[in-house]
């Protein structure tokens, strides 16, 4: 399925599958999130897995058990949110990609 796809959409608003990314990150099942929110957990994992409902522009990436434990450490080392080390890192290998350095 592509992340642009929204094959719940008669079921949940923007909002409502943002808050059930923000309750997952906090630790909620995806049986809970289902009961409350009304869908299947197939639905669930495919909103808080940003295959739907995924916002303008979102860029999804899938990483290695490896690649995440290492993002982790950076983000420890940096002191930030996982996603924001993830950024950083991005936004470096593009603009040395751009510059062609290495």
């Amino acid at each position: 399925m592509k992340p642009t796809q929204q094959p719940f959409t008669h079921k949940l608003s923007i909002a409502a599958a943002n808050e059930m990314r923000r309750l997952r990150a906090r630790g909620a099942t995806l049986a809970v999130l289902a009961r409350r929110f009304g869908v299947s957990r197939a639905a669930v994992h495919a909103v808080v897995r940003y295959r739907s409902y995924a916002p303008d522009g979102a860029l999804v990436v899938v990483l290695s058990q490896d690649a995440r434990a290492l993002l982790a450490t950076v983000a420890r080392a940096r002191g930030v949110p996982c996603a924001e080390a993830a950024a950083l890192l991005l936004a470096r290998a593009v603009a040395v990609a751009a510059n062609g350095d290495e």
